[in-house]
Parts: structure tokens; C-alpha cells; sequence
């Protein structure tokens, strides 16, 4: 593209130095034209050019000559007698010179302009062409990783469901066994109903249509409740750290409770049912901030402004062995801003991730 526009530049440019040089012959051989003719006319009139006196005689039709023959060919000559070497002489004036040299100068300049700026043209142009490209390439790495992960996570509870349900209809079990079964049944029911409800949710929140039903809550009552119904269902053996004050919000509780499942659910995927998880709170003034912590693996630098994208996880989904859509944390944050709450994301020191919320 450098050499493209260098040639360009340096075409344009010889095409006017050309014009020049024309244009400055051309003014030469008219001057030389009106000496001509007036040499002519001076020997109708004197025996010889090299009569002085003569000449003296008829300067001031010469002169009145010389300003005829520069109307006619338009340029601005002078007229001068050299009693030395020539008799007369005819050159271009100054004025004329430097008429033509400015008009050059201006024509490269327009030229160098006019380049520059086609030539920023191009390259915003391709940077925007690329960075278009490369958008539209990443959403469909999105899309297709969504796709995978979607099918899977609908997949894995309906299998789970059926199967469930044909082990019932043809084996007779004790009564414990079928409770058990069943109990594993809603659980995969639960999941597949929370998975519909996050699809429905982010589709309600992309079209706008989503709208809070605010009322006073008990935001560390919430976070509490959570915390049962996630980690009393996968046999959370490691270690839950909780200390929250009492924090009144008004507030959407539906929305709320995705928000604090989803991040927890994260601290569990990506720590273990082993993990050391710390939630806990601090009021900062008018804001009450909380602080989800895990002792996980933690997030690759080059990955923490990517998380909150619809539909991104890390890594490829025909490698990737943790479970999701990539919906979960693009929800925390759409839900958290309707609420007028932000979030931040940190690795910690050691080993792990913190989640940090300001209402």
C-alpha cells in the first residue's frame, strides 16, 4: 500500500514538474518570438541593427512595438538595449517568473494534500474494514460456541429426564430409590427451567423489554438463601465464608437472585466443590459494596474485558470441559445496570477471583 501511493505521489508529482518546465519553455520562446519581430521591424526601419542612432530614433516606436506584440502573446516581456554585445534584448519579467513558479508550488502542494489525505482514507478505511471483519468473525465464533454449548446444556437434563422417568415406568424400585430418582428428576428439571429462563431473559433484556418490579429488600438475605439453594444440591464439601451487614435496597428480587446464582455458580465451577469461597460486604458511604471471592484458577489477563460479552467463554467449546453459554455473567452485568450497580473483576494475589459489586 506504501509503495502504491509513493508511486502515485511520485507520478502526480513528475506530471507537474513537466507542466512546469513546458510552461517556463514556453514563456522563453515567446520572448524570443517578440525579439525576433522586433528585430524585423527594426531593420524595415534602419539600414543595420547596429545603427545607434537610428535606433535612438525610433525607440518610442519600438517600445510602443515591444507592448503590442506582449498583448498579443500574452505574457509579460522586458526591453532592453545592450550597446556592448547586443543591440536588443528581450526576457521574460521577473513578475512572470515568479507567477508561474507559484502556481507549480501550489499545484504540489494540492497534490501532496490530496494524497495525504486519500492515503489517511485508505488506511482508516482498512482499519475499519478489518476491524468490521474481525467483530464479524468473533461473533460467529461466538455464535457457533453458543450453539455447542446450548445444544449440550438442553441435551444433557432432557437425557437425564428420560432416562429417569423410562427407569421408573419399567423397574420396580423401593420407595427410596424412586424418591431419589425423582428428586434428580426435578433437579434436571430446575436446570433446563433455569436455562430456558436465562435465554428468555437475555432476549427480553437486548429488545428492552424487560422491566424491574423494584421493592425494599434485604440484599444479604438474598445472597444467604442463594448460597443454600446452590451449594446444598452439589454436596459443596470446602469452606463458605460469609460476613454481610444488613443492606436495604429497592430492587428487582427475581433478577437479583440470577445475579448472585450465576456468580456463585462461577466461583463453584471454577474452584471446586473443595473451594474456599468468601462473600462478604462493607458500606462506603451511600454504597454498599460485596465481595464474591473463590480460590479458583483464576482469569487470564487477556480474558477479563471479554467475560461480560454475550455469549463468551473461554477457550473453544470442543475442548472446553466446564459447563455453561456464556450467558451467565453478560446477565450479571445487563441486570446490575439496570439496578444503577456496576461490577468489577480482579484476580486476586495467590490464587482465585473476586467479584466485586457497588450499589
Amino acid at each position: 500500500m506504501t509503495l502504491l501511493f509513493g508511486w502515485w505521489l511520485y507520478s502526480f508529482i513528475s506530471l507537474i514538474d513537466s507542466e512546469f518546465e513546458l510552461e517556463k519553455e514556453k514563456i522563453e520562446l515567446t520572448a524570443i518570438n517578440i525579439e525576433q519581430s522586433l528585430l524585423i521591424f527594426l531593420k524595415e526601419k534602419c539600414k543595420t541593427i547596429n545603427d545607434i542612432e537610428c535606433l535612438k530614433n525610433y525607440s518610442n516606436e519600438t517600445i510602443k512595438m515591444h507592448d503590442k506584440l506582449n498583448q498579443k502573446y500574452k505574457i509579460n516581456t522586458i526591453l532592453s538595449f545592450n550597446k556592448n554585445s547586443h543591440i536588443l534584448e528581450i526576457k521574460p519579467s521577473l513578475s512572470e517568473i515568479n507567477k508561474l513558479e507559484d502556481i507549480h508550488i501550489r499545484k504540489q502542494r494540492a497534490y501532496f494534500s490530496e494524497v495525504l489525505f486519500l492515503g489517511l482514507l485508505v488506511i482508516v478505511g482498512s482499519f475499519w474494514f478489518f476491524r468490521k471483519l474481525s467483530i464479524l468473525l468473533n461473533l460467529n465464533k461466538l455464535q457457533n460456541n453458543f450453539l455447542l454449548s446450548i445444544t449440550h446444556e438442553l441435551k444433557t437434563p432432557i437425557t437425564a429426564i428420560k432416562l429417569s422417568s423410562e427407569t421408573l415406568l419399567r423397574k420396580n424400585l423401593p420407595d427410596d430409590k424412586k424418591l431419589q430418582i425423582i428428586n434428580q428428576t426435578l433437579i434436571n428439571t430446575e436446570r433446563l427451567n433455569n436455562l430456558v429462563d436465562n435465554v428468555l431473559l437475555a432476549t427480553n433484556i437486548d429488545g428492552k423489554l424487560y422491566e424491574l418490579k423494584k421493592q425494599p429488600l434485604k440484599l444479604n438475605k438474598i445472597i444467604e438463601n442463594v448460597c443454600k439453594e446452590i451449594l446444598v444440591p452439589e454436596n459443596f464439601n470446602g469452606i463458605l465464608n460469609l460476613n454481610l451487614q444488613n443492606m436495604a435496597i429497592d430492587g428487582d428480587e427475581l433478577s437479583l437472585k440470577i445475579v448472585f446464582s450465576n456468580l456463585i455458580s462461577n466461583a463453584l465451577k471454577y474452584a471446586g466443590k473443595d473451594a474456599t469461597i468468601n462473600i462478604y460486604s462493607k458500606t462506603d458511604g451511600a454504597q454498599d459494596i460485596v465481595y464474591i471471592e473463590d480460590n479458583g484458577v483464576g482469569i487470564p489477563k487477556n480474558e477479563i474485558n471479554n467475560i461480560f460479552n454475550k455469549f463468551y467463554r473461554m477457550g473453544d467449546e470442543n475442548t472446553r470441559a466446564s459447563k455453561g453459554t456464556g450467558l451467565g455473567l453478560y446477565l450479571v452485568k445487563e441486570i446490575l445496570k439496570l439496578h444503577k450497580a456496576k461490577i468489577e473483576v480482579f484476580n486476586l494475589k495467590k490464587s482465585g477471583t473476586c467479584f466485586k459489586l457497588t450499589f
